[in-house]
């Protein structure tokens, strides 16, 4: 195998395999990048087995081949060449050499056989979905997804078709729940009613609709029974579905609320910046009182002390007080744009919702707390 290529190119393709390739070296390949030319084209690979990512960049082929090379190594040695074109060659004993410029490696590879088969895209019915709406889904909810591993369903994005104009997303740790709907037209059906995406591949995924330069811009969605497959310009992703049924959301969100509150969304989260700094750590709790046409945040912690911050808001109901995490308060409040926001509450042990003001397609559920 050799061949010439970019060296901006090579590295932006690199780029991509640095957080999918297993870091823990539980298997020594999977923190290798796989590299095949074929014809003009160069392919690099890499996956941890539950993540796959393909990247595809043009080069000048002089022999066709395969190897596996350390990824960050690599990365590494490309990232600090300073000449504009680098010639590879493969060698004996899977050693590869890298020249650019006066600049010469010899770094030694894994033979390509050893390197995991990735999904095809091959039979698969992709869906064109605008790339934009589908980033600010993964933001609205990403956040509200569980680390507990033992609630191994709660782990990842619940996605979900609710007609054929419109596509949900849902994600909850047992103590808030985000829920975001958007119009983006999937016709036909797909592999079931709940397809949950584990949260490392979402965050990899909104890491390729980044690159977007396209106004409007899409991208290729497709699922099969295990795995979803995304496709934009040069790059595949392949991401293994959890397994099992996401659990009932729809009971967590309250049917009716009796108290409706608007605020101001950039006051009430410079305040709750300000007032949970002296909370408690782990807690983050600030009590929230409600009077007519004002809120008082405050938080109390006996080490540091206490603070207190009033709001002016819209709200004719009776005084009451309640409890609240500030940091499942910050994470909805700073995905958002509205200018205004609106809390719907029933009583101090019932959860709240927050959501725009003005926008049904989005709310976020959040369990109180004693403070």
């Amino acid at each position: 195998m050799k061949f010439k290529v970019q060296r901006e190119q090579f590295l932006e393709a690199l780029q991509y395999t640095q957080s999918v390739v297993e870091k823990r070296n539980t298997m020594p390949i999977l923190s290798n990048v796989l590299i095949e030319v074929k014809k003009n084209d160069l392919f690099l690979s890499a996956t941890d087995l539950e993540i796959g990512i393909q990247v595809k960049c043009s080069v000048e082929t002089i022999e066709e081949g395969s190897i596996t090379l350390g990824a960050k190594y690599l990365y590494d040695v490309v990232k600090e060449l300073t000449e504009s074109e680098v010639l590879f060659t493969k060698k004996e004993n899977n050693w590869v050499s890298l020249e650019c410029g006066n600049a010469f490696f010899n770094i030694v590879g894994l033979p390509p056989d050893d390197f995991p088969t990735l999904p095809s895209r091959k039979g698969k019915t992709f869906h064109t979905i605008a790339s934009e709406k589908f980033k600010d889904m993964i933001e609205k909810t990403i956040f509200s997804v569980s680390t507990d591993e033992t609630r191994y369903q709660l782990n990842g994005v619940c996605f979900e078709k609710v007609d054929d104009t419109q596509i949900r997303m849902i994600a909850t740790d047992g103590y808030r729940l985000s829920l975001v709907d958007k119009d983006l037209s999937l016709e036909g059906d797909f592999a079931g009613k709940n397809i949950i995406i584990p949260k490392k591949g979402l965050i990899e995924l909104k890491k390729v609709l980044e690159t977007d330069t396209q106004t409007p811009g899409t991208f290729e969605l497709g699922f099969d029974g295990s795995n979803v497959v995304v496709h934009k310009n040069n790059v595949t992703l392949f991401i293994r579905l959890i397994e099992g049924e996401y659990p009932n959301y729809k009971q967590i969100i309250p049917k009716k609320t009796e108290r409706k509150i608007e605020l101001n969304r950039v006051h009430l989260t410079q305040a709750l910046k300000r007032i949970s700094l002296l909370a408690e750590d782990r807690s983050k709790g600030v009590k929230f009182s409600f009077t007519p046409k004002q809120l008082i945040i405050s938080s109390n912690n006996p080490r540091l002390g206490e603070a207190r911050e009033t709001l002016n808001i819209s709200y004719d109901g009776a005084a009451f007080e309640i409890g609240f995490n500030a940091k499942y308060f910050l994470d909805v409040l700073n995905v958002l744009d509205e200018e205004r926001v609106a809390l719907e509450l029933t009583d101090d042990t019932s959860p709240g919702i927050l959501k725009p003001a003005e926008d049904k397609n989005y709310k976020c559920v959040v369990m109180p707390m004693k403070i």
